[in-house]
């Protein structure tokens, strides 16, 4: 099978597990967890009684950043939502988000990042 992803994903383990404070359109605020990152954006997971609609679309700013110190170079980004999944099988909805363009450049950086802190290549 081929990959469709066009940059590599760095998937974040329990010990080191990244939490991120989001607000959506400066009013309702969530809390998710980093799954993965790559150069083009993130994977997040939060409860579904926190979640709400996310449809695609919709931007993202992440305010604060807990856990691996050199990650919270994210705050203050934006990410659009890509795509959404809420499914029995999992206990969280899931959520794909795009680095905005203009923020692209912080891809690179948080890519640069996973490798040294020897994040697993997804």
């Amino acid at each position: 099978m081929q990959e469709k992803r066009k940059y590599k994903r760095y998937y974040f383990p329990k010990e080191k597990m990244i939490t991120l404070h989001i607000h959506v359109e400066d009013t309702i605020k969530l809390v998710a967890k980093l799954l993965n990152i790559g150069e083009g954006g993130v994977g997040l997971a939060m409860e579904r009684s926190a979640a709400i609609d996310l449809p695609e679309g919709t931007v993202l700013t992440i305010d604060k950043v807990s856990g691996i110190r050199h990650f919270r170079s994210l705050a203050k980004t934006e990410v659009v939502v890509r795509w959404s999944m809420d499914s029995n099988h999992f206990q969280h909805l899931s959520v794909g988000c795009q680095f905005l363009a203009e923020q692209e450049a912080i891809g690179h950086e948080i890519a640069t990042l996973a490798e040294k802190e020897e994040i697993s290549e997804l």
